[in-house]
């Protein structure tokens, strides 16, 4: 049974002092009164005071330390300048213990995830939480957290490992063993599995974080998962959210669906020394596209494009940066287009900012995505961009304003709006000032980071 956390002051007495307006707080089930005899008091005080408070508290059956309390409890402080009836520091329906917050992330490669990830539970950690990362053996995002400090434990994790029972209790020993009372996870396989362990260890709130924008499938699985599994879901856009619902209205409530844009940190974005990739010739345009080679991320259109900017006689130089499992495939089409002098694959880069700095038109021709991350590297550095209207790019992308979006797949009207671009180095400049307006109104990551601690906190 979960009981209260009370913190009671030094020299308090229940017998003389009356507990009436001390404490009131609303609680999902209904309201904890004042002086309801729910209070729980300590006979026996420690040593050591903090302040006028001593330092111990109730939790359960244990008592601990009022230092071991973090920002995970809720506060409440009511001080009237008596310290007998402000005697609640710390109030909380949970076991102190289970304070750590879980981010679970099981993929190898590195995407707007596992960028999502990195950056949230960096910035958590920064603001005092106990934060545990967990990744698969082989991660970008295990490498690029190490430096950092930050607790990490790794798991293998494939789509049957939710079939292992020796698996499933190993992971759930980990959070019990850690203290997990929030689990933040990445992707289906990740819900299949770490949910159900999240659930054997107790951890009370459990979150997925939906990032693509492909429709859930209405599956006697998935209705079992989203019934029992998950109790708030993250989406990265308006959109996403909306293909979560799409083939089952019934399948969670759509109240428990929370819409948190992918942040980005200007201040630190801003500071990142980068050279640029590439220093065209002054007669030359450069078009940047960013992503992982992949049928999804549509860079076979992007080579029809340039085919077409070659052929009406546009002077550019296409850069195109990512790795994948079309990498080999794509660089033959180049060939064959005879676009060998013109396109350039950079290999993946750790810092975009490069790529962003050489471009004059940033370049997107995703099929579909949950959140278009590079989008807004490229509008904050001040980029036009150009993208297929699907999916969430509406939502980034001000069509006319900030960019162009064109009908899906259609390569000729892609080819105009670069080539617009491409002749207006004025209207160029008009747009990528405000896309970076844009991103600093909608997409700055601490706003995204404030929506998370709220919810978290809730």
């Amino acid at each position: 049974m979960k009981r209260l956390l009370v913190v009671i002051p030094a020299g308090f007495e229940p017998a003389t002092h009356s507990l009436e307006g001390c404490c009131s707080i609303q609680l999902s089930y209904g309201t904890i009164g004042r002086g309801t005899g729910k209070v729980k008091h300590i006979q026996r005080p420690v040593r050591k005071r903090f302040g006028h408070f001593h330092r111990w508290v109730k939790c359960g059956a244990k008592i601990r330390r009022f230092d071991e309390l973090t920002k995970c409890d809720t506060a409440v402080w009511k001080n009237d300048g008596n310290s007998y009836r402000s005697f609640v520091r710390f109030i909380k329906l949970k076991n102190t213990r289970m304070n750590t917050i879980c981010f679970f992330n099981s993929t190898k490669t590195w995407g707007g995830g596992e960028k999502w990830h990195f950056e949230m539970s960096q910035h958590l950690r920064r603001r005092g939480y106990r934060v545990l990362l967990i990744t698969g053996c082989i991660s970008e995002l295990k490498d690029r957290s190490y430096p950092t400090g930050i607790l990490q434990r790794c798991l293998p994790v494939s789509g049957w490992s939710v079939l292992n029972p020796f698996k499933l209790y190993r992971l759930a020993r980990c959070l019990r063993k850690q203290g997990v009372g929030t689990i933040i996870l990445n992707d289906p396989k990740d819900l299949k599995v770490a949910g159900f362990a999240a659930r054997l260890a107790g951890v009370r709130r459990i979150i997925y974080r939906r990032g693509s924008a492909i429709p859930v499938r209405n599956t006697i699985l998935n209705r079992w998962i989203f019934r029992n599994l998950v109790d708030d879901i993250i989406s990265n856009s308006d959109t996403t959210a909306l293909t979560i619902l799409e083939n089952n209205a019934q399948l969670f409530d759509k109240k428990r669906i929370h819409t948190i844009y992918n942040g980005i940190d200007l201040e630190v974005f801003d500071g990142l020394v980068a050279e640029p990739l590439l220093h065209a010739k002054d007669n030359e345009i450069v078009i940047g596209n960013a992503g992982r080679l992949t049928p999804q991320k549509g860079q076979h259109y992007l080579l029809e494009v340039a085919a077409l900017l070659k052929a009406r006689g546009t002077p550019f130089r296409m850069l195109i940066a990512g790795k994948g499992e079309l990498a080999e495939e794509l660089q033959e089409s180049a060939k064959a287009k005879g676009l060998a002098a013109e396109v350039t694959f950079t290999g993946f880069l750790k810092n975009t900012k490069s790529l962003m700095l050489a471009s004059d038109i940033f370049a997107f021709p995703s099929l579909w995505e949950g959140f278009g991350y590079v989008l807004a590297e490229a509008m904050a550095c001040s980029k036009p961009v150009v993208a297929f209207d699907i999916s969430s790019n509406p939502e980034i992308i001000a069509d006319g304003k900030t960019g162009f979006l064109v009908e899906p797949f259609d390569v000729e009207a892609f080819a105009d709006k670069i080539e617009t671009l491409a002749r207006d180095a004025s209207l160029r400049k008009k747009m990528g000032e405000a896309g970076r307006e844009r991103v600093e109104e909608l997409f700055n990551k601490q706003k995204a980071a404030s929506l998370l601690e709220e919810l978290i906190m809730q």
